[in-house]
């Protein structure tokens, strides 16, 4: 085996001007359906470039510093796969591989804006902020209608999101909406944790309570449970005595059956049985993908051939293929075994990421329960290149290349310098 040489690059500490711009990126994030797009690119996709060139331009060693990154290795391996196995299948599309590509670029981009504790704490409070805009507009634009509107089944209360929403100013996916301002629940929930003042828990406790109802005025059922299993598995976790934790849950329950409308729960079902009536959407193409298991178990049937006819004919949609909302049947569908195998171990490595004791660190804390639902939203969501799977994975490159590298959360009583932090840049040995 050919040794590897390495330098060492020292690491300079974030300046104000990157705090500001990783927190504006982040803030802006949820927000950018309001925004048009210029030639046909997000607004915040256009954000990401931004933050691109000032790395190239006046950071840019720092990305190469992460090329020996596990997160960025494993996705390398699957995009390895997808290129293999892609050209097996007739219609090769490889618009997935270049969108995976811009999601780890994205990823290295906000690692090197995270390289520290104050621009790890300004991409967190851009969450929390995100959130509360967001939260914000959806009560202005659909509380009103959802506390009005009448549902007794699934059906009507689909019916109801959906005209609630119609014009809103917020035109987009609603469960990404959902998925956002759950973010910034958690977020200020870990940040409440580790306050002792009064007057800033209160003030949290007010951010907390504004994005837990955000969360459910999407009507998203994937939404609401990601965020209640992520506050859970914190509460579960926290040094707190646990008649606290009954009651803090007690008072939580009570606060969302109060102010969350009453369509919401005729929603909060998910039935498998079709007779008499046709199944929703998301069980069509369960059902599908079961159905011709055989056809994709080993090598998938690629990118293109499954958003062809090929999707169509065998359930996926009526006129149009759908994705199967849920990334490790997409991938597997794509790109087969292997294909879920290496999406599988980039959770893995995401998870390796964290730094254990996260529960005595605020930036820790908040980091792990946001990795969570990101890590939750894989089970709702066939978009492998999110701009939340972006901004997740990000932070956990930084956590675990310079602000956390031995993987144990550092105590807030002892101070931690990333700037004398060396980090070794691989060089290529010959073969």
């Amino acid at each position: 085996m050919p040794q590897s040489s390495s330098i060492s690059v020292s690491v300079p500490p974030t300046t104000r001007a990157e705090q500001a711009l990783v927190f504006l990126a982040i803030l802006t994030t949820p927000l950018q359906s309001r925004y048009p797009a210029v030639a046909g690119l997000s607004t915040s996709f256009l954000t990401f470039v931004v933050l691109a060139i000032y790395v190239i331009v006046n950071r840019s060693r720092l990305p190469l510093t992460l090329l020996n990154n596990r997160i960025v290795q494993c996705c390398g391996v699957l995009l390895l796969v997808g290129f293999i196995v892609e050209p097996l299948h007739e219609l090769a599309s490889y618009f997935e591989h270049s969108r995976i590509l811009f999601m780890v670029g994205g990823a290295i981009v906000v690692a090197c804006f995270c390289r520290d504790r104050q621009g790890m704490q300004a991409a967190l409070l851009g969450f929390m902020a995100g959130g509360m805009c967001m939260s914000l507009m959806l009560m202005t634009t659909s509380y009103g209608s959802l506390q009005l509107a009448d549902a007794s089944d699934f059906g009507s209360a689909s019916a109801a999101r959906i005209a609630a929403h119609t014009g809103n100013p917020l035109a987009g996916n609603l469960n990404a909406y959902a998925y956002l301002t759950g973010q910034g629940a958690i977020v200020a929930a870990a940040f409440l944790y580790h306050t002792k003042h009064t007057s800033r828990q209160v003030i949290l406790l007010g951010i907390i309570g504004l994005c837990v109802i955000g969360t459910f005025l999407p009507v998203s059922r994937s939404g609401a449970l990601i965020l209640a299993f992520t506050l859970a598995v914190m509460l579960w976790k926290s040094r707190l005595p646990r008649h606290y934790l009954v009651v803090l849950a007690f008072l939580l329950a009570i606060f969302i059956a109060v102010t969350v409308p009453d369509v919401v729960w005729s929603r909060m079902t998910l039935s498998f049985d079709d007779s008499g009536h046709r199944p929703e959407g998301r069980v069509r193409v369960f059902n599908a993908a079961m159905a011709c298991f055989s056809e994709y178990v080993l090598l998938g049937v690629g990118r293109g051939q499954f958003y062809s006819n090929w999707g169509v004919i065998r359930g996926f949609g009526d006129y149009y293929t759908a994705g199967v909302h849920n990334a490790f049947l997409q991938v597997w569908l794509y790109w087969g075994l292997l294909g879920v195998l290496a999406f599988c171990n980039i959770l893995f490595a995401a998870y390796r990421s964290l730094p254990r004791f996260w529960i005595d660190d605020p930036l820790a804390c908040a980091l792990m329960g946001l990795a969570m639902s990101v890590g939750l939203m894989t089970l709702f969501v066939h978009n492998l290149y999110a701009k939340e799977f972006s901004i997740g994975l990000g932070l956990l490159i930084a956590s675990r290349a310079w602000l956390w590298p031995k993987g144990i959360a550092v105590p807030r009583s002892i101070p931690q310098t990333v700037s004398t932090l060396q980090t070794p840049i691989p060089q290529m040995g010959v073969m």
